[in-house]
């Protein structure tokens, strides 16, 4: 065989190693780290994208907060809404001997053919329980969503006093009321407010509050936490991103375990 073809055959022999040994590095080395790679950036677009966004409340209109009783007259009252384009409840302040929330509970539009009954939202504040009309006393840390009592038959009112059921027990420093608001097909959005009651002097305080953006998602009593769960989305690229690495981490260590192999002589 001449020598020029012999040239020619080592060198494509070459150009086929190196390529084999490209497709290695590719498949061993830069697959698992662009799995890797994939994985944290839809985890980080999963958590961007999808978590929910605990909005404070800072002002509520109608009412002064850090004041006595919401800085209502005695009596006085205020019809006053705690997220936007949700329902609206009513805060009196010893009016109709009344202190505390008259709180709206959801109501589904109503067609009698002749005239319609739009659709009412919700403001309802959780109650203690279902013998008498008073809000549930949350403390930091405990969890805010649809598992609380929020209506019981006629009563629909979470009132620190009222002429007909007995007077709340004195909410003191970091305890907080739950509420939900909306409704219906959209779902409610739930929230706190910080509040404190004294029932000697019946006298209450709202300090202000959160609640959650996304509907249907629990909140967490006096955090700016969410109490939400990761989502599938999330959930997948974790996983993604477990698998990137641990895949990565075998083929290293497969190949520092790796026998090396002794030189042929020629």
């Amino acid at each position: 065989m001449a020598l020029g073809s012999i040239n020619q055959m080592l060198q494509a022999t070459g150009k086929t190693m190196k390529i084999q040994n490209a497709k290695t590095i590719i498949l061993k080395r830069l697959v698992p780290s662009c799995i890797a790679l994939i994985g944290v950036v839809l985890g980080v677009f999963s958590i961007t994208s999808s978590h929910a966004a605990l909005i404070q409340i800072t002002s509520i209109p109608g009412i002064t907060l850090g004041a006595p009783n919401g800085g209502l007259g005695n009596p006085g009252g205020a019809d006053i809404t705690l997220v936007p384009g949700g329902g609206t409840a009513t805060l009196r302040n010893n009016a109709y001997d009344q202190t505390g929330f008259m709180q709206k509970s959801y109501r589904a539009p109503m067609n009698y053919g002749f005239f319609t009954i739009p659709e009412e939202l919700a403001l309802e504040f959780a109650l203690a329980s279902d013998n008498y009309a008073s809000p549930r006393q949350f403390t930091s840390g405990q969890s805010i969503d649809s598992s609380a009592l929020w209506t019981y038959s006629a009563i629909e009112n979470s009132e620190f006093k009222t002429t007909t059921y007995p007077m709340s027990p004195d909410f003191g420093p970091n305890t907080y009321m739950g509420f939900r608001s909306g409704g219906g097909a959209a779902g409610y959005n739930y929230g706190y407010l910080e509040v404190t009651w004294a029932s000697a002097t019946q006298t209450f305080t709202i300090f202000g509050g959160a609640y959650e953006s996304l509907r249907g998602v629990g909140i967490t009593a006096g955090s700016l936490v969410s109490a939400s769960v990761p989502e599938p989305g999330q959930v997948a690229a974790s996983l993604l991103l477990l698998s990137g690495i641990g895949g990565y981490i075998f083929l290293k260590r497969r190949k520092a375990a790796k026998p090396a192999v002794a030189p042929t002589a020629a």
